[in-house]
């Protein structure tokens, strides 16, 4: 969790050595990574490439089809956004020592198709999941019951000193929406406010129009 300073070293995790069945392993995290590798080429194979929604520039904040940065994606981290409120894609969530040396003991997985890496394991944090797409007109209203409980979630654990990782793919777009929505619930901010803080500290945001839609009428859907 890099740039929320919370790293790790080889000399922070148990080793597979030391301790099989615990989660936060240097092992563990390597199968988490070769499961994700796998699993986004077989789909890459099955589906092909899914078309690309309209996205908030970085710089302008107009709509825009934004390139997704692969650096971003693997070598950054996860960002704090707020104090126990973490964004980060699916590598970050597939990093079994830094989530241990995070304490981190919810994982929000925001996606429809990426495996919980650690669920069931002994030490790991609590799953849940958001089942969204990444997609034009995409929208979290076709999954308010799983948003609903993923934010009441949230607020438990971070209530309680706990420490949340959201994460989707990239870490860019659903995300970042679970983490706005979850800001906006504890501080009243507006959706333009908590996005633009989100972005501020998380630099690959790049949010799905569709979603900030989401955010700008959330009291009415939220409800």
């Amino acid at each position: 969790m890099q740039r929320a300073e919370h790293t790790s070293s080889d000399e922070d995790a148990p080793t597979h050595k030391e301790d099989s069945e615990h989660y936060a392993t240097n092992y563990a995290a390597c199968m988490a990574y070769v499961q994700l590798l796998l699993h986004k080429v077989w789909k890459r194979v099955r589906d092909g490439g899914e078309e690309q929604p309209e996205r908030l520039e970085a710089e302008t904040g107009a709509p825009g089809v934004v390139q997704k940065w692969w650096t971003h994606f693997w070598n950054n981290g996860a960002s704090e956004i707020s104090p126990g409120l973490f964004v980060g894609s699916a590598a970050d969530a597939a990093c079994a020592p830094n989530l241990h040396s995070a304490g981190i003991s919810l994982v929000v997985n925001a996606t429809a198709d990426i495996p919980n890496f650690f669920e069931g394991q002994r030490g790991a944090p609590e799953y849940v999941r958001v089942p969204m797409a990444d997609v034009p007109d995409a929208t979290f209203r076709t999954h308010l019951q799983e948003t609903k409980a993923a934010l009441a979630k949230i607020k438990e654990v971070r209530d309680k000193g706990g420490q949340v990782l959201v994460h989707c793919l990239m870490g860019a777009s659903r995300s970042v929406a679970v983490a706005c929505l979850a800001l906006m619930e504890e501080t009243g901010w507006s959706a333009e406010r908590a996005y633009a803080t989100t972005q501020a500290k998380r630099c690959p945001a790049r949010i799905n129009v569709s979603f900030m839609k989401d955010l700008e009428t959330a009291s009415e859907w939220l409800e």
